[in-house]
């Protein structure tokens, strides 16, 4: 998001799953050095995958959330290792240009009773956006997630799974 963070929304989703994927996958968790520039940010996160590229991953899934979300958006479309977004509780500005993340998937992702970006950010996100593309809203949840965090986990611990043909493997 736009003031960085680690651990990222529901609960410490990002530091969760990256345990929990460690086994068969890397997850870098980074701040941005500037967490309200936009285009930085886009930056920070191409510099990542370009890391990451660089030590021979090249199937890469990108995870965001709120401001972060419209960088995840934003940046996938300029790297051929990027397979695949998943934008949680999303704003709009930022995001314009979703369309151009297809053909990789995208999942985002919104709690129904978020008060600092509207659910509706992420439904207008889904009008702009191309396929493949889903949306899941969760019924009183906030901006972080937290009350729906074990579904958050599953959900997009699955998604990954299943977009890395990570088969056979369980959500603990």
């Amino acid at each position: 998001g736009a003031k960085g963070g680690f651990d990222g929304p529901g609960d410490g989703l990002y530091r969760t799953l990256g345990k929990e994927l460690s086994p068969r996958i890397t997850s870098i968790r980074a701040n941005y050095r500037e967490p309200n520039d936009l285009a930085e940010c886009v930056m920070d996160t191409l510099a990542v995958v370009s890391f990451l590229g660089g030590t021979g991953h090249t199937d890469i899934l990108l995870v965001g959330h709120s401001f972060g979300g419209a960088v995840v958006i934003k940046a996938a479309p300029f790297s051929d290792l990027v397979k695949g977004v998943v934008s949680l509780s999303s704003q709009t500005y930022g995001a314009s240009k979703v369309a151009d993340v297809s053909p990789r998937p995208l999942l985002l992702v919104h709690g129904e009773n978020d008060t600092v970006l509207s659910p509706d950010s992420s439904r207008r996100i889904l009008e702009w956006a191309r396929e493949p593309k889903e949306l899941k809203l969760y019924p009183g949840a906030g901006h972080r997630l937290i009350e729906c965090s074990q579904e958050l986990k599953e959900l997009v611990g699955g998604w990954i799974r299943n977009h890395l043909c990570l088969t056979g493997e369980t959500d603990s």
